[in-house]
């Protein structure tokens, strides 16, 4: 199990580098719908998502995470220097591309080492989801990660699963990374745009992301945008 991770997390850095070069209680309610879905059941795979902390360190994203090594981040950020430290102060919300290995499993993809994260105190789960998390998962997304029947009744040191958004299903009949990408700067071709980077279909783009129009697409939200080269593999 080990070399066969260790495999797909070299091969991610490789597929990146070359790719990136050329929603409880009622008054409360917020949908738990996600873009990302994941029917290939028992599927695992390497995902990418966009964070972009508000402070801190690299080796403060590395333990956030539950990354293991730094050079992991490193081997996907082809913005960073060639030799980044842990005490190496990130750019306030300048975009970190994350790597992770998921499994498709109910539909949705689940970390498979993480992340998990400790309630600190007097934090909420909107907190952890929107600050914490920068916006990659909601709150009630992590409140039904976690089976959690009262989304304000939370404990300081409570042991939290993070469901990063991610997903292990083909597109377009090929195998490749699933890339949570946070949307920026939109414009009316805008989704034209990412579907090229992407070299997929605008189509195919609005379906995966369930877009109906482009006049749907928001700023700052996170979208399925997926890197083609690599694949998927049953477990």
């Amino acid at each position: 199990m080990g070399s066969g991770m260790e495999f797909f997390r070299r091969t991610l850095f490789l597929v990146v580098i070359c790719a990136l070069a050329a929603a409880s209680n009622a008054q409360y309610e917020v949908s738990t719908d996600r873009k990302f879905k994941c029917s290939t059941e028992g599927a695992t795979c390497l995902a990418l998502v966009d964070y972009r902390p508000a402070s801190g360190t690299y080796g403060g994203i590395q333990t956030l995470f539950n990354i293991r090594e730094l050079r992991d981040i490193q081997g996907v950020n082809l913005q960073l220097k060639d030799t980044i430290s842990p005490n190496d102060q990130v750019i306030p919300l300048g975009v970190i591309r994350i790597p992770f290995t998921r499994k498709c499993q109910d539909a949705l993809g689940t970390s498979i080492n993480g992340p998990f994260y400790k309630i600190q105190s007097d934090e909420t789960l909107e907190h952890i989801g929107k600050v914490v998390f920068s916006n990659i998962v909601k709150w009630p997304q992590i409140q039904k990660a976690n089976n959690i029947s009262d989304p304000f009744n939370i404990s300081m040191g409570q042991e939290l699963r993070i469901p990063l958004p991610c997903s292990c299903d083909q597109v377009e009949g090929t195998m490749l990374v699933h890339y949570g990408r946070v949307f920026q700067n939109i414009s009316t071709s805008y989704l034209e745009e990412m579907a090229q980077t992407a070299g997929i279909a605008v189509e195919t783009m609005k379906d995966l992301n369930g877009i109906l129009d482009e006049s749907q697409i928001q700023a700052g939200e996170i979208y399925d945008v997926p890197l083609k080269g690599l694949f998927c593999s049953s477990s």
